[in-house]
């Protein structure tokens, strides 16, 4: 796993650090896997892997506006929001 996602921060994830790569991926890299695997979650509809690659608080953009997410329970409302009840 990319060493992105390990470390320290305001985060709901324990020991976060989105800034540090020691892996030596390129941005362009990191967002290209980001992208997979928030996709790969929205198509499985797994909640909680979406919810493990985002940063709270931060602003999301929805189809109805941007939605300021304060905590891991904001961003699994709107990811299902986007797919949809079970």
């Amino acid at each position: 796993m990319c060493g992105v996602w390990h470390g320290g921060g305001n985060d709901h994830r324990a020991g976060v650090n989105p800034v540090s790569d020691p892996d030596g991926l390129s941005a362009f890299d990191i967002s290209e896997l980001v992208l997979e695997i928030t996709g790969e979650a929205l198509m499985m509809a797994d909640a909680d892997r979406f919810a493990e690659r985002f940063i709270v608080p931060q602003i999301v953009g929805t189809f109805e506006g941007d939605r300021m997410m304060q905590s891991r329970e904001d961003l699994i409302e709107t990811f299902f929001g986007v797919v949809g009840p079970l």
